[in-house]
This record gives C-alpha cells, sequence and structure tokens, in this order.
C-alpha cells in the first residue's frame, strides 16, 4: 500500500472518467455492471494522466499501469490509508433516509465560515464516492462532511471503516431502498451502523430529540440533542420552532447553554417543514464546534436549493418547485402535505415512480394515490409505470416517461400554475422543463 500510496501522493487527484479527468491525476479502471472502465485506459492517458490502476493484465499498456487484484478494493484500501494521514481533520457523517444531502451542504455553509472545510461532492456517497472524496481531501482540511448513502445492509459499516468518522448523525428512518432493506425495521438497522462504528470508537452522535427511535439505540452513547421546540429542554443544546413556513421556512433558533440562552432569527430559502430539522441538526453541530450563532445565521441564510432539491424554477409563466433528485414514500408524503397548503392558485403536482421498494411497491404508490385524492390539486400528472398501475383510482393524467411528459405540457400549454415535480432520479423529470 505505501506505494501505491506514494504514487498517488505524487498525482494531481483520483479519477475514474477519462472524460474529465485532470492532468497527472490517477486513473482507476472500475468494472461495473454496463462499463469496464479498462477500456479507456489508453484514453485516460492521452487526457494526461499520471498513472492508472488496473486489474486486467491485458491493458497494461506501458510501466505507468499498476497492476493490483481488484481495482474496487484498491480505491477503497488507498481512501481508507489516505484517511490515516488526515490526523488533523475532524470528519462528520451523515446518515439518514432523507435530508441528507441538504443537511451536508448546510453543514458545509456553516463550517466554511469559520474553517477549512470540505464535503462530499454531487452524489459521491456510495461505496465508490466515498473513497474519492476521501481521496479528495486536503492534508490541511479542517472539517470534512461526508455524505453516505447505502441500500443494503453492511453498506455503512464499510463507508464508516473508510471515512472514519469522529462524529455523526442520521437525519431520520424512513421508506428508503426497501428493495435492498426488505423492510423499515432493516431501514434502521443498517442507518444505525453508524452509531455501531462511532459506539466502538468513542465517537459523538447528534441526535433529535423527539425521535423515540433513534434515541432508543443511543443509550449508551454520546449525545448532543436538537429539538423542534420553543421551549428549552434539559440536556438539549440546540432547540427552534418555526416563526413562518410559506412560501420559505424561518426558524427561531436557540443556543443554550448552562448558564444561558441566546436566541436568533433565521430567514431560509428552503421550502418546507421538513426542512427545520434539517437546518436545527446543522446549527447543533455548528454549535457545538464552536461556530458563532451569527456565522450560522448568516451560513444558513445564505444557502440557496439547487440540483433538483426544492430549487425554484421558472418555466414560461409558472412556477416549479423542482425536488426532483429523488424520492421514496416518505419524502413524497412530506413534500404533498407540504404543498397542498402552498399559499397559490392553479397548484397542480407532477409525481415520478418511486424505485427499489421491492414487495411494498405498488402498496406504496397506492398510498401516494390515496393521499392525493384526500387534497385539492388543480391537476395531478403521474408518470411511470409504477404509478400506472394506480391512475384509475384517481382523477389524473398518466404519461409513461419524461419525454411524454414534456410533450404533453407542451400540448395544454399551462399557463399561471405553481407545479410541485418530484420522483426518483432515475425518472429524471427535470428534463421536461
Amino acid at each position: 500500500m505505501m506505494s501505491l500510496y506514494n504514487i498517488f501522493s505524487n498525482c494531481s487527484g483520483v479519477s475514474i472518467d477519462s472524460r474529465t479527468i485532470q492532468k497527472d491525476a490517477l486513473f482507476i479502471a472500475l468494472t461495473g455492471d454496463n462499463h469496464d472502465g479498462h477500456h479507456y485506459v489508453e484514453s485516460a492517458f492521452k487526457q494526461g494522466a499520471g498513472y492508472a490502476i488496473i486489474d486486467n493484465p491485458a491493458f497494461k499498456i506501458n510501466s505507468r499501469c499498476i497492476l493490483v487484484d481488484n481495482t474496487l478494493q484498491a480505491l477503497q484500501d488507498l481512501a481508507r490509508y489516505h484517511r490515516t494521514q488526515l490526523t488533523t481533520t475532524t470528519v462528520i457523517a451523515i446518515v439518514g433516509s432523507n435530508g441528507k444531502t441538504t443537511t451536508k451542504n448546510l453543514i458545509q455553509a456553516i463550517f466554511s465560515s469559520s474553517f477549512k472545510t470540505q464535503a462530499t461532492q454531487g452524489n459521491l456517497n456510495n461505496h465508490i464516492g466515498v473513497p474519492l472524496t476521501i481521496l479528495s481531501l486536503s492534508q490541511d482540511c479542517e472539517f470534512a462532511v461526508i455524505e453516505m448513502g447505502a441500500n443494503h445492509p453492511g453498506e455503512h459499516h464499510l463507508l464508516c471503516s473508510i471515512a472514519q468518522p469522529h462524529a455523526g448523525i442520521i437525519t431520520n428512518c424512513g421508506k428508503d431502498h426497501l428493495e435492498g432493506y426488505g423492510s423499515i425495521e432493516g431501514v434502521i438497522d443498517a442507518n444505525c451502523e453508524l452509531y455501531d462504528y462511532l459506539r466502538d470508537t468513542n465517537g459523538t452522535i447528534f441526535v433529535n430529540h423527539h425521535d423515540p427511535i433513534l434515541n432508543a439505540r443511543v443509550s449508551d452513547l454520546a449525545t448532543i440533542h436538537y429539538a423542534h421546540s420553543d421551549q428549552a429542554i434539559d440536556n438539549v443544546l440546540t432547540t427552534g420552532s418555526a416563526i413562518t413556513l410559506y412560501p420559505n421556512v424561518s426558524l427561531r433558533l436557540s443556543h443554550h447553554t448552562t448558564m444561558t440562552t441566546h436566541s436568533i432569527t433565521i430567514d431560509s430559502h428552503l421550502l418546507g417543514d421538513f426542512q427545520i430539522n434539517n437546518m436545527l441538526s446543522a446549527a447543533c453541530i455548528g454549535l457545538y464546534f464552536k461556530v458563532s450563532l451569527e456565522m450560522i445565521k448568516h451560513a444558513i441564510e445564505s444557502y440557496v436549493p439547487n440540483n433538483n432539491r426544492s430549487q425554484i424554477i421558472q418555466w414560461n409563466s409558472n412556477t416549479i418547485i423542482l425536488d426532483a433528485y429523488n424520492a421514496n414514500p416518505s419524502s413524497m408524503t412530506a413534500m404533498i402535505n407540504y404543498f397542498s397548503e402552498y399559499p397559490a392558485e392553479n397548484k397542480s403536482v407532477i409525481l415520478g415512480d418511486m424505485f427499489e421498494l421491492g414487495d411494498d411497491s405498488a402498496k406504496e404508490h397506492a398510498s401516494i394515490a390515496a393521499l392525493l385524492k384526500t387534497k385539492e390539486f388543480h391537476t395531478i400528472i403521474l408518470v411511470g409505470h409504477l404509478f400506472k398501475g394506480v391512475k384509475d383510482t384517481l382523477a389524473c393524467y398518466h404519461v409513461h416517461d419524461v419525454n411524454e411528459l414534456k410533450l404533453f405540457l407542451q400540448k395544454e400549454a399551462y399557463q399561471n400554475h405553481v407545479f410541485l415535480v418530484k420522483g426518483s432520479r432515475g425518472m429524471a423529470l427535470e428534463n421536461a422543463f
């Protein structure tokens, strides 16, 4: 590993994509279900790669190709070793069914106000993305905010062994990746693999005081609590409650110490009451690590959602609340309930299929349809083959995919509507606008 790490240390970075590789970077040829990175080794060198890691000797085209037993294992081992060299970096892990990315972005914004901070970029949160993120961390990084996404038991254990966090948070446990986890209990157990790691390493857990599921799992851990409340609560560092929810969340945030309570008002760009806990958790972590209330206020107020996450865009004369990065039954239910009270006329919803629900898929899509029947939306448009099974249970339009959706919207020529758009990543609903 030392010889490989020495090579890595002399490279400009690490890449698994020959199209975007930087000069003198280390290219790692990963083999996936649809692509074999070995076929791009030559291209990577033409783009300026310094070295390439391969596990197929047929692609050893020059002396700068490093042959290993397994390139994915090499990537993970290299990241694991690099993490041990970051002796002055505090790593904070974020796990959960919903709100991981927003929480990560808020924490990054808060810490960046006072510290050299790096964080997960884009969706690099799985068994490939976390190692790439760790390898991107510089020696002078003071705080690293690492988002961890998983879809089967044991994956969080793996990711923790690579990122080696000092502290962490589980945002919540909902109905995500049921196909891989088998049940909501499986989701909880998998998320709590983070707690297992921090228990073994004497780490610190940040936990929602009002989440009975998670509190039951942390009784023997060092915990710092936050709570959605307008009152001080014993042993809770941070509390807060909404001042307004529409169109954006404004929050009264309080920091409690043994002697005093300091409060401040935060006017965010975030949509939905479910964002309150994301804001509270990020603020709690910042306060624990001595970021001032004023800096936290500035960081949260400066954060503007993007990348299809509760993002406001204009489309012709219509307003689109684009929350199409991903979806599961828990997050879709929360967003529908929020949008039903949104202060606007001509409110319509466009909902795409929710993936990876396994045997519960039909039941969960039916539950969303039943919820929609209780709301008063101008128009309901369902997208995808999974929602096709429930389209006859309510007054709605149905289209098969985003291309058909785009044609439908052009034909209908909606004007002055407010649309909520939400669906799983694979639906790519943002391409309709």
